[in-house]
C-alpha cells in the first residue's frame, strides 16, 4: 500500500536483490538481518542498514550509503513501532495461527 505493488520486485536468487542494489537497478531490499550483515561486510561502505524490523524473521532494509529514503524509512517504522502496527503486523503475518 505504502509504495504499490508496481513499485515491487521479487528475485529468485538470494543474491540478486543485492546486486540489482548495489548498481541502482532498486533503491532498497528486504533480507534477513544476518544476510544483511554479511553483504555489507562483503562489500564495506557500500550498503546501510536502516533501522531493525523487529519480527521472528529478523529481516532487515538494506539501501546504499546515503539514500535520502534512510531517514523516512526509519522515522516511519519508529511511527509503527510506537503506536503498535509493527506488533500487529508481526502478529498478523509472522506467528503462526493457533
Amino acid at each position: 500500500e505504502l509504495v504499490g505493488e508496481d513499485r515491487v520486485r521479487s528475485f529468485d536468487t538470494f543474491d540478486t536483490p543485492v546486486a540489482a542494489l548495489m548498481t541502482g537497478d532498486v533503491d532498497a531490499v528486504i533480507i534477513d538481518k544476518v544476510a544483511a550483515v554479511g553483504f555489507m561486510r562483503e562489500n564495506p561502505g557500500k550498503l546501510k542498514m536502516a533501522a531493525d524490523v523487529t519480527s521472528g524473521e529478523f529481516l532487515g532494509f538494506v539501501f546504499p550509503p546515503g539514500s535520502e529514503l534512510i531517514a523516512p524509512v526509519n522515522a516511519a517504522l519508529e511511527s509503527m513501532k510506537a503506536d503498535g502496527t509493527l506488533e500487529s503486523l508481526n502478529k498478523k503475518w509472522f506467528e503462526p495461527e493457533s
